[in-house]
């Protein structure tokens, strides 16, 4: 849901084809975006992709110097035969 005249950001989120997706667009991964909507409420759309090759080295230093702990945000935790179910 967004508000007249909001933002909609898309983050930068890329996925396989799914053979068994529940119809043609699910199985290519494509979103329909019903652009007479977003016109009709004035949306601003905009997108983006992390710059990982940029900052990962950064970031890992940060982790290993104990400055912050990622971990807050696991909020499951699996074995890797469990990770097909998971998804």
């Amino acid at each position: 849901m967004v508000n007249p005249t909001g933002n909609l950001g898309i983050i930068g989120v890329y996925a396989a084809d799914d053979p068994r997706g529940v119809d043609e667009h699910a199985k290519k991964r494509e979103y329909l975006l019903p652009f007479g909507q977003l016109w009709g409420k004035g949306l601003i759309v905009g997108k983006s992709q992390t710059p990982v090759k940029k900052v990962i080295l950064m970031l890992r230093n940060i982790i290993i110097a104990g400055a912050t702990s990622p971990g807050f945000i696991v909020s499951h935790r699996i074995s890797i035969e469990d990770v097909p179910d998971a998804y």
